[in-house]
């Protein structure tokens, strides 16, 4: 079957890295903001290659919608905005990897030294959250779909840290559909250019195959059709998505469906199986 291409690369990720690659000699240290859903696949080597001499520190977020039975960098720190010890343990995270270099500035006289960390990921990914959660304030809009924040933010956490919040960067180019899926339903990209069919067609067969009684038990039945037309048929007569002329309501069924999978009310996934 051939599917179609999911890319979604505007303007404003171009000028992202480009603005990233002008200030990144000014950058201390980075944070790499993954979704613990496919913690592998939501690194953007794209954005790594940029700071190839820099110390990378991962944080997986939406561990509370994750099935982690999978193999991941032990050293990623995997949790979720709500977790009250995240700040704290995060910041003496920071404090512990600059230590040294602390102690060398602090030994020339510098008695404040002072850093600039980068929080980097892909769009939607939980960046502006992370940042809100640390200075515990709303500084940057957060909204779950991708592509809120369009330029460089930074604010000052403390005497020793400044944040460079940037813009969600999606993979420059996504030959693989089933990765674009993936990305997809993790809500990387914006709904508008997704083939929203194809892409439940493929989460509904990844979701039968991997996490069979979950959905069974979500989808009250006992058998499940094998053809996602049919299972979709099935499911809005059962929400009631028809319109006046008892037709299914198609976008209104699919963004319900949509939904269900990215909250994990079917399920804690996790997207790095085949």
């Amino acid at each position: 079957m051939n599917h179609s291409k999911i890319n979604w690369f505007p303007g404003h990720m171009k000028k992202t890295l480009d603005d990233i690659n002008k200030i990144k000699k000014h950058i201390d240290l980075v944070i790499q903001v993954l979704d613990a859903r496919a913690i592998n696949l939501t690194s953007n080597p794209d954005l790594l290659g940029i700071f190839n001499q820099k110390k990378i520190v991962n944080v997986a977020l939406k561990s509370d919608l994750a099935d982690l039975s999978y193999q991941y960098d032990p050293e990623t720190i995997v949790t979720n905005i709500s977790d009250h010890q995240f700040s704290n343990f995060l910041l003496n995270k920071l404090h512990q990897i600059l230590s040294d270099k602390i102690k060398r500035l602090q030994a020339k006289g510098l008695v404040t030294p002072h850093f600039n960390i980068m929080v980097i990921g892909l769009p939607n990914i939980g960046k502006s959250s992370l940042i809100n959660k640390l200075i515990k304030k709303n500084h940057n809009k957060v909204e779950n779909k991708a592509g809120v924040t369009k330029r460089q933010t930074f604010v000052k956490l403390n005497k020793n840290f400044t944040l460079y919040d940037t813009p969600g960067v999606l993979y420059k180019r996504i030959d693989d559909f089933i990765l674009g899926a993936k990305l997809s339903l993790l809500n990387a990209i914006n709904l508008e250019v997704i083939p929203m069919q194809e892409v439940l067609s493929f989460a509904y067969s990844y979701l039968n195959q991997h996490y069979h009684n979950q959905l069974l038990e979500w989808a009250k039945q006992e058998i499940l059709p094998e053809q996602f037309h049919e299972f979709i048929e099935q499911y809005a007569h059962k929400k009631g998505f028809l319109n006046k002329n008892n037709a299914i309501d198609l976008n209104a069924t699919y963004m319900n469906f949509y939904q269900d999978i990215s909250l994990a009310k079917i399920a804690k996934v996790n997207y790095e199986k085949n």
